[in-house]
C-alpha cells in the first residue's frame, strides 16, 4: 500500500462492491462525485448505475489509520460504526477478514467472506489451467 507511508492517513471507506467496505483516498471519491453533480438525477436513474453510484457515494465515513511507532510501525483503524449499524461490517468483537491486495484494501464480515467466496474457490480456474 503506497498509501501507508509511516503517517497518519485519512481514507474513505465505502460500500463494496461485492460486500463488506472498501478504504479508498478522498479525492477518488470527490471525483465520482463531481462526475454525479453536474447533473440532476430522475427518476428514471433509480434503476441505472447512475442511482446505484449515487447511493453507494451517499453511504461513507472517514477512517483514520493511525501509525504506532511505539508498537513496532503498525496502524490501527477504528471501524466506522455506520458501516456496522448498515450491516457491512459485523458488530464490535466479532471476527473480519482484511483483504488486501496492491492498491485494494476491503474490509469483510468473516461470515459474508465466507459466504461470498466459498463458492466462488470451488469453481475457480487457477492461472495456468
Amino acid at each position: 500500500m503506497s498509501w501507508l507511508n509511516g503517517g497518519t492517513v485519512e481514507r474513505v471507506a465505502l460500500p463494496g462492491p461485492r460486500g463488506g467496505i472498501i478504504l479508498t483516498a478522498p479525492e477518488t471519491v470527490l471525483a465520482e462525485l463531481e462526475e454525479l453533480e453536474p447533473r440532476e438525477l430522475g427518476e428514471e436513474d433509480a434503476l441505472n448505475k447512475l442511482g446505484d453510484q449515487a447511493r453507494r457515494l451517499s453511504m461513507r465515513w472517514t477512517v483514520t489509520f493511525s501509525y504506532e511507532a511505539a508498537k513496532g510501525g503498525r496502524y490501527s483503524i477504528t471501524l466506522p460504526l455506520g458501516a456496522r449499524q448498515f450491516g457491512f461490517l459485523p458488530q464490535a468483537g466479532e471476527e473480519v477478514v482484511v483483504f488486501v491486495s496492491g492498491e485494494i484494501f476491503e474490509v469483510w464480515a468473516l461470515v459474508e467472506w465466507n459466504k461470498y467466496h466459498t463458492p466462488q474457490a470451488r469453481t475457480a480456474e487457477k492461472p495456468g489451467d
